[in-house]
């Protein structure tokens, strides 16, 4: 490989991310999840008052249910970032 093909190599993909990108992903994924369990039980004493226990775990848990969802569905797009080729792909 010369040293105009690395050159290219190297333009044509994304920069792996710093620590300091991936250390702040994390604090957004948890002031989310933070977020999101805060505002189910804060809809749910508004709604009605304090109710039954099972509700309120229920609450919690279809809220933990969701923020678990959209953390893999970031994470994902996070770790598996598609990145251009430097060649084409042959098809046949």
């Amino acid at each position: 490989m010369t040293t105009t093909d690395t050159t290219l190599a190297r333009s044509s993909t994304a920069p792996a991310p710093t620590r300091t990108t991936a250390r702040s992903r994390r604090l957004d994924l948890a002031r989310t999840w933070r977020g999101v369990t805060s505002g189910a039980l804060w809809l749910l004493e508004s709604g009605g008052g304090r109710g039954h226990h099972g509700i309120e775990v229920s609450v919690l848990t279809g809220a933990n249910l969701f923020v678990t969802m959209m953390r893999f569905v970031l994470l994902r797009a996070w770790v598996f970032v598609r990145r251009p080729s430097a060649e084409p792909v042959a098809t046949t």
